[in-house]
């Protein structure tokens, strides 16, 4: 990573980018949308979380999801890693991201140890209340191994989604995206359809989902 110092450009370490990008975001979206992100990543991971309760058989590459693991846990450690996933992919809407990207990032944060700051740490707080309450549950209050069983749930819920949202894409609109737009991924958006979000979903290029049955999106030309 590079951080620009002074007309230079330097390394940057992972906790100098996550001091500067992670409350940066946050003070960004605010300002943008009053509230704070984790709201509207809150709301996804409950229909997510609600969707594969209904589907409790469904695997993917991780596996099938843990069904001994707490479902408020679950739920809070899916926001996060959508969460995160806006705070790296900082361009990106909420319904832009990739759920390839989206669906592992909180698991390579909490796996890569060293190089990612420690939840509750100066680089990684805890959020703002009512936030903090979950927040606090998954990361700062249950054990590491516990932890690591919720991430893992949360990781195979989003890729089993994944999974399913892929199949239901008709070629002739991967087709469309390739011709038309240029290029193709598995975005959140698409998911709204599959676990119930029924309201209008911000994107940045709403002619990407063009074709979709149940999905209704708006564009928004700035992320933040």
């Amino acid at each position: 990573m590079i951080l620009v110092r002074e007309g230079k450009f330097v390394p940057m370490t992972i906790e100098e980018w996550v001091q500067q990008h992670l409350a940066g975001h946050t003070e960004r979206y605010i300002a943008a949308h009053g509230q704070h992100p984790l709201a509207e990543c809150f709301e996804w991971a409950q229909a997510i979380e609600r969707w594969q309760a209904q589907h409790p058989d469904l695997c993917g590459d991780f596996g099938s999801v843990d069904a001994a693991v707490d479902r408020d846990l679950l739920t809070t450690a899916i926001a996060e890693s959508l969460h995160l996933s806006m705070v790296v992919h900082v361009k990106k809407l909420l319904g832009d991201l990739d759920l390839d990207q989206a669906r592992c990032e909180l698991r390579r944060w909490i796996h890569t140890g060293t190089r990612h700051p420690a939840p509750g740490s100066v680089h990684w707080p805890a959020p703002p209340a009512p936030y903090d309450v979950p927040w606090r549950a998954l990361m700062l209050e249950t054990t590491a191994d516990e932890r690591q069983r919720v991430v893992a749930a949360a990781t195979a819920t989003l890729t089993v989604l994944t999974d399913t949202v892929n199949v239901l894409l008709p070629p002739v609109l991967f087709d469309y995206r390739l011709r038309e737009v240029g290029l193709t991924y598995t975005a959140l958006a698409q998911a709204a359809p599959v676990v119930g979000v029924m309201r209008e979903v911000a994107v940045s290029n709403p002619a990407f989902f063009q074709g979709l049955e149940g999905l209704t999106v708006v564009e928004a030309a700035q992320p933040l």
